[in-house]
């Protein structure tokens, strides 16, 4: 297993930028980005998500256990310990009281080869997995991240255009960018922050315009990347 180390975030990082920001997408990737443009001290900006809810791939279901809700998105912890739930979160939680090491539970499968019993040594510690115990990844998304930016999420705000070079109607000012959604409601921004889904990504103008065109290469790199459907029994 590899000793990941994530680096920290210097908060004066984006001390000389004066401008306003769009994040699109408030799954994982949007929210993250979210609560690092407010650690760093940046408050203009904004998160627009197309559906009626956020957490994008983490989804949780609490009615099918009365004490133990259920993961129906992402669901592992690709790791021994919970310190990389930890170690993710861009503003400190209280250690006293939560993502204590008693929350989580590792996943430990008893590797047989050909010999009854006997576990193999290599494989136990090549395949290390830990997961929440009473709990799940969007539970901790929701206490730990989106509740520093909630108040700049706007839900049922799907995007459909994405104009780069547009020009404002009080200055005629070039170098912004347009974003425009499915109710013709109209962002400006000097920055834009695209975590647009890649299977949205795929079905091209269909479903998001970029004017200009995405390049031809990023548009061959989103065509050469597969993402199938993903599903859960539970």
């Amino acid at each position: 297993m590899v000793d990941i180390k994530i680096p920290p975030i210097t908060k004066d990082a984006a001390k000389d930028f004066h401008g306003k920001i769009v994040i699109i997408g408030a799954g994982v990737a949007g929210l993250f980005a979210a609560n690092t443009l407010k650690y760093m001290g940046i408050d203009d900006y904004v998160v627009l998500e197309a559906s009626d809810r956020y957490g994008g791939r983490l989804k949780s279901n609490d009615d099918l256990h009365t004490e133990v809700p259920l993961d129906v998105g992402a669901e592992w912890i690709h790791a021994s310990d919970e310190r990389m739930v930890k170690d993710m979160l861009v503003f400190p939680h209280d250690e006293s009281k939560d993502l204590l090491p008693s929350d989580f539970i590792k996943y430990q499968p008893e590797w047989v080869l050909g010999v009854k019993n006997k576990k193999s040594k290599l494989l136990q510690k090549m395949y290390q997995e830990t997961k929440f115990k009473r709990s799940t990844w969007w539970h901790w998304l929701d206490t730990h991240v989106y509740r520093h930016v909630q108040e700049k999420v706007k839900l049922n705000s799907p995007v459909k255009g994405i104009i780069y070079g547009a020009k404002t109607d009080e200055e005629g000012a070039t170098g912004k960018v347009k974003i425009v959604c499915e109710d013709d409601t109209e962002y400006m921004a000097d920055k834009v922050i695209c975590t647009i889904p890649l299977a949205v990504l795929k079905k091209g103008d269909g479903m998001i315009k970029f004017d200009p065109p995405l390049p031809e290469t990023k548009r061959k790199s989103i065509d050469a990347i597969d993402m199938p459907p993903g599903r859960r029994i539970l």
